[in-house]
């Protein structure tokens, strides 16, 4: 994966803390997302773009946008 693959998912959950999960339309592995990698506000079963980082946890979803 090189840093500037994008990649396409669902938000499939979210935090009232500050945090959710991405479904990843190809591979259906759940990436964890921090509110303030989102680059506008998303909802919910919203279609979105991101890229990913790699941390100690596993993937992080980075530079979040809707899809519309």
């Amino acid at each position: 994966i090189t840093q500037d693959s994008v990649f396409s998912g669902v938000v499939s959950y979210m935090s009232e803390k500050g945090y959710g999960f991405i479904t990843e339309k190809n591979s259906n592995e759940n990436i964890f997302f921090h509110y303030g990698q989102l680059n506008e506000p998303v909802k919910k079963n919203d279609v979105v773009q991101y890229k990913k980082e790699r941390t100690p946890k596993g993937y992080q979803a980075t530079d979040i946008k809707s899809n519309k």
